[in-house]
């Protein structure tokens, strides 16, 4: 099963104009760990189709965000877990027992302790889940208005700055930006951590070309 894309471009939107939340949408329904790979497989397909109209080199820039461990092109972000953590407490003001929850993801306790009366919907050990659940109050009325283009292009920046100081100027601006579930997302990218419940990027790939685990394996590009 392949889509079908052709060798120029023709009329329509580009995979770059498209908000970061589609995205979003489109990873929550690849990491599921109840749906089969198959149907995964066939939901992909009906979204690359959307794309149709232009040639695959132009997939780029929505590939690098949904596989970003094949973008090798983005270096790491060199940014653990723990700045992070400080990052988010400074730009969202978190109180302090907030802050100490998420500097203690791994903690199944932290994860699932209440906030404002409310059980946190959060996995110990998954630090993505837990920045999510506690940027909740801050971010749960935010809509979505980062684009793929936008969000590439800040990553890039955070990937490319060589100080912890350069990085955290970066994503003061970025963050309150985001939605709930695109901080949840924005993470995993970021830290090259997209899991998709037993589905490998490569075998994603597959739909655009028959060989695509051969190729990236052998020029380790994804574009």
């Amino acid at each position: 099963m392949m889509v079908a894309f052709p060798s120029s471009r023709n009329s329509g939107p580009s995979c770059e104009d498209i908000l970061f939340a589609d995205v979003c949408t489109v990873l929550d329904r690849l990491a599921d760990p109840f749906a089969k790979a198959a149907e995964k497989m066939k939901f992909f397909a009906r979204y690359l189709h959307r794309f149709s109209h232009l040639p695959i080199s132009s997939l780029y820039p929505l590939l690098r965000l949904l596989l970003p461990q094949l973008d090798r092109r983005r270096p790491p972000a060199q940014l653990k877990q723990p700045l992070l953590a400080r990052i988010y407490a400074q730009v969202f003001a978190l109180p302090p027992a907030a802050a100490a929850r998420l500097k203690l993801y791994k903690d199944p306790a932290a994860a699932t302790a209440s906030a404002g009366g409310r059980p946190l919907a959060a996995r110990a050990g998954d630090f993505a889940s837990c920045v999510a659940a506690s940027v909740q109050e801050r971010a749960g009325r935010r809509q979505p208005s980062v684009t793929v283009k936008e969000l590439n292009r800040e990553l890039d920046l955070v990937a490319l700055a060589g100080t912890y100081s350069e990085k955290s100027v970066i994503l003061h601006g970025l963050l309150p930006q985001l939605t709930v579930n695109e901080h949840k997302w924005c993470m995993r990218i970021l830290m090259k951590e997209v899991k998709m419940g037993g589905l490998s990027g490569e075998r994603l790939l597959t739909l655009l070309h028959t060989d695509a685990r051969k190729i990236v394996n052998q020029v380790s590009d994804l574009k």
